[in-house]
């Protein structure tokens, strides 16, 4: 996080001071404190990612951590004294009185209510998807088969409609037109062809003439 950055004391270091870099403040360190006393918080996302880093966990004689969990690129000491173990340690204490305070608990019971009712309605509308399909309401056994035979009658009254659009007919006359022969010798131009020459009486004469001389 560029925007947020934070101060300590070098010895006996008991306070930790985040604050925002900007001037004025962004609003990301109020942000962040509605992170902290909440299940799954800021703390506990901390305490994981340095327990579980997958660049310095499995270096063996080496606790200095890496950039991706414990180094700061902006360090005034330039990350010397550092320690996971010891992070570790001091995480898991905060997390545990974390979850002793009573704004911790408030929140968990909220959030484990909006679970369950989300659950409660989820369930609910699948019974309902499971019950009853999208705009077709359930027939009853005795009307069984006029709801078939009125979805047949709709399927081919669409299908009618389908083939008699005007569009479509416009389109298969211009296909007869173009398949008769007479009407196409007419046309000045023809894709593919430019001309029909041997196609009128007066190109057949002047062939003719050209083959007698």
């Amino acid at each position: 996080m560029a925007d947020i950055n934070c101060d300590h004391t070098i010895f006996d270091c008991t306070r930790v001071c985040l604050f925002d870099m900007r001037a004025g403040g962004a609003g990301m360190c109020a942000q962040l404190w509605k992170c902290i006393f909440v299940p799954d918080g800021l703390v506990e996302a901390a305490v994981d990612l340095i327990e579980n880093c997958t660049q310095c966990r499995h270096d063996r004689g080496y606790d200095g951590g890496c950039p991706a969990c414990l180094q700061f690129g902006q360090c005034l000491r330039f990350n010397q004294g550092l320690s996971r173990s010891a992070a570790l340690t001091i995480g898991k204490r905060m997390v545990k009185r974390i979850q002793n305070t009573e704004l911790y608990k408030r929140n968990a019971a909220l959030l484990s209510a909006e679970s369950e009712e989300n659950n409660n309605n989820n369930n609910n509308n699948n019974n309902k998807d499971k019950t009853t399909q999208p705009g077709v309401l359930p027939a009853s056994p005795s009307r069984r088969g006029t709801t078939t035979t009125t979805t047949t009658k709709k399927k081919k009254e669409e299908e009618e409609k389908k083939t008699n659009s005007p569009r479509r007919k416009a389109r298969e006359k211009a296909l007869r037109k173009a398949m008769e022969l007479e009407s196409a010798k007419g046309r000045a131009m023809v894709v593919g062809r430019p001309s029909w020459p041997m196609d009128t009486n007066e190109a057949s004469r002047a062939g003719s003439q050209v083959e007698a001389d």
